[in-house]
């Protein structure tokens, strides 16, 4: 009988197949669970999804013959791992998982897996592991290093932004009579909507890092830009200033 038992995403599978950073430890888990020392169970939706991976990572590159690819692609079901279905109520609970804690749905199916089954998270994707392990237990495929992820800090004011930012907040600040923060998050992709902070007085504004922080989080930016303005000019304070080292600092 099993001595212990994971939940396993997408990634450690390919990595019995395909070398990939983590594949070693990959590879020792599929020979205690073939050696019947380790359960694996898995999502459904992992099957489709590993066809395709395989498909681009082991076939396409020629690190799989098509015999070798058809036959991976058999591997959940011809080696008995457990694989749950989702139904209606799983993806419900699973989608709560999601919204609640900034995850991909199919990450959350997982995590809501390892949840209902009192099992931990094996998988090869650092910031599922990071973000997880508040509600189970996870382990990351030796070998992938665990980065801690910070949005790169810009501070600006209004007058100095380029493009889409000032196209889209200078009207909302140049005829205000108060300081405000907005924050704007940044991805690949550009600029998302800004998120309005918190409003001050004529002289002053006042917030926490963390409220900088949170929205560009949430959405999983990368780079975020911060926006505040000074109704009657001048320079950036000394308060602005020490504000600014904690934000780059946290």
């Amino acid at each position: 009988m099993p001595d212990s038992a994971y939940v396993v995403d997408t990634g450690v599978f390919l990595r019995w197949f395909v070398p990939q950073v983590g594949f070693e430890h990959a590879r020792e888990v599929r020979d205690r669970f073939l050696a019947g020392e380790l359960a694996l169970e898995t999502a459904d939706f992992v099957r489709a999804e590993l066809a395709h991976v395989l498909r681009t990572k082991g076939l396409l590159p020629g690190r799989l013959d098509r015999t070798q690819y058809l036959s991976s692609v058999r591997s959940l079901d011809d080696l008995e791992v457990v694989v749950h279905p989702t139904d209606v109520d799983a993806l419900e609970r699973s989608a709560a998982v999601a919204a609640d804690h900034n995850l991909r749905v199919f990450d959350a199916i997982l995590v809501f897996r390892a949840l209902d089954r009192g099992l931990a998270l094996l998988t090869s994707d650092a910031r599922l592991c990071r973000v997880a392990d508040s509600l189970i237990s996870t382990e990351l495929l030796r070998g992938i290093e665990m980065r801690r992820t910070r949005p790169y800090v810009a501070v600006v004011s209004v007058d100095v932004l380029l493009g889409r930012i000032a196209d889209d907040l200078r009207p909302l600040t140049s005829r205000l009579l108060v300081e405000v923060a907005f924050v704007v998050p940044v991805s690949w992709a550009g600029c998302m909507s800004p998120t309005l902070l918190a409003n001050g007085s004529a002289s002053a504004v006042s917030l926490d890092v963390a409220d900088v922080l949170r929205p560009a989080l949430a959405v999983g930016a990368s780079q975020l830009v911060l926006v505040h303005n000074h109704p009657h000019g001048g320079p950036a304070s000394p308060a602005d200033d020490a504000f600014t080292r904690r934000l780059v600092a946290a």
